[in-house]
Parts: C-alpha cells; sequence; structure tokens
C-alpha cells in the first residue's frame, strides 16, 4: 500500500509485467548510469551531475500523486530520531577513525589540522551541496519509485545501499564504493523506519563530515576523477 499526499491509500501494482520493468529499469538506471560515466572516455564533475539527477528526480516525485510530499519535509522526525542517528553517527566515526590510521596514518585529521578555513566551508556546504541531492536520490525516489519490486523492508534496504554504494564507482577507487554500500544500508534503514528524508539526510551529513574529518576524504574527492 501507498499514500496519495492527501492521506487516501492506494494499492501499489506487483504485476508481472510491472516487476520486470521495474528491475530492468532499476539495473539501468542505478548501476548501468554509474559504470557508463565512470569508465567513459570523459571527465565527469560530480556534483553538477548529481544536482541535474536529482531535479529529475525530484520532478518526477512532485508529479506522482501517489508520493507522500510530506516525508521531503517532516522535521518533527529529526527531534524523535536524532539521538539514534547521533549515537550510529558515533559508532560511524570511530570506525572511520581507526580505518584511517590503520591505511592513510599520515592524513589523520589532516583536514582541519592543515586547512581548517576549507575544512568549515565543506563543513557548511556539504549537507546542502551533496547530502540533500544524494537523500532525494537514493532514499526519496529510490523508495517511493522501487516499491513495488522491493517493498519496504529488508529487500528495499539491500536494494538501497548497493545503488547508493554501487554510484561511488565514480570516484575509482574501492574504498568509497565499501565505505557507501554500509552507510547507504543505514541511511535507507532509516529512511524506511521513519519517513523522513530531513532525518536521513542529517544522518548522512555526519557521516560524511566524519569520512572529510578524519582522513578518508581524498578518496571522495570528485577532483580525483578524470
Amino acid at each position: 500500500m501507498n499514500r496519495h499526499a492527501d492521506g487516501h491509500a492506494e494499492t501499489v501494482s506487483t504485476t508481472p509485467w510491472r516487476q520486470r520493468f521495474l528491475a530492468a529499469e532499476f539495473v539501468l538506471v542505478w548501476f548501468g548510469v554509474p559504470a557508463l560515466l565512470a569508465w567513459g572516455p570523459w571527465r565527469v564533475l560530480p556534483i553538477p551531475v548529481l544536482w541535474l539527477a536529482s531535479a529529475i528526480g525530484l520532478t518526477a516525485l512532485l508529479l506522482d500523486r501517489t508520493f507522500d510530499r510530506r516525508t521531503l519535509v517532516d522535521v518533527a522526525a529529526v527531534r524523535t530520531g536524532a539521538l539514534g542517528a547521533i549515537a550510529r553517527a558515533g559508532l560511524v566515526a570511530a570506525a572511520i577513525a581507526g580505518l584511517t590510521l590503520l591505511i592513510a596514518p599520515d592524513r589523520f585529521l589532516e583536514f582541519p589540522r592543515e586547512r581548517p578555513e576549507i575544512w568549515a566551508l565543506v563543513v557548511l556546504l556539504y549537507p546542502l551541496l551533496s547530502v540533500v541531492p544524494q537523500t532525494v536520490l537514493y532514499r526519496s525516489l529510490l523508495a517511493h519509485r522501487y516499491r513495488g519490486l522491493f517493498g519496504e523492508g529488508l529487500a528495499m534496504t539491500v536494494a538501497g545501499g548497493m545503488a547508493f554504494g554501487f554510484a561511488h564507482v565514480l570516484f575509482r577507487n574501492g574504498i568509497a564504493p565499501a565505505l557507501t554500500l554500509v552507510g547507504g544500508l543505514v541511511l535507507m534503514r532509516t529512511y524506511l523506519g521513519h519517513r523522513s528524508a530531513p532525518l536521513s539526510a542529517f544522518e548522512h551529513a555526519l557521516y560524511g563530515l566524519a569520512v572529510f574529518t578524519f582522513g578518508l576524504g581524498r578518496w571522495f574527492y570528485g577532483g580525483a576523477i578524470s
């Protein structure tokens, strides 16, 4: 079941033809397109591509009468779910710090120590420029568009995590997709549990800022994509 923006319930189509179509679309859009962008003979600037894709996705959602627009602006869930998000982010931050010390100890806290002004700018702009459009695409759009294929439980969580992780093949290293696969699973679970894009974005921002602060940001830097 799903609900219109006016609160009326609507049954999600799960016909075999519809499921086959959605499955093919899911593989093509969420895996084929990133692979083409990552390994095609061109230079890709992730932020413009991300914003273009999120604009298309947001338009599709707003034109879909079965989409509950309240999920895009449900800040009440941030108040009720913030402590859980912060607790998970604390565990993630500790893991990121440990991983940095293991694989790149010379880069531990390098960004805030050596370039504090740029680091502060990232802290301010990263949630808006990167987290917000990713939340629209990889939580709001994906969870709504493919609910008839994956449902709203474990299968959707796994699908969202895999799509989010694979998107980071654009950075052409193994660390970014691996970390974002795990993060994507948690963030999709948060979104499905609270139906709040703002809460998911809040948690996502905490994870990303931990990555840039503790020293793994070089593996997520768009300027490295050639």
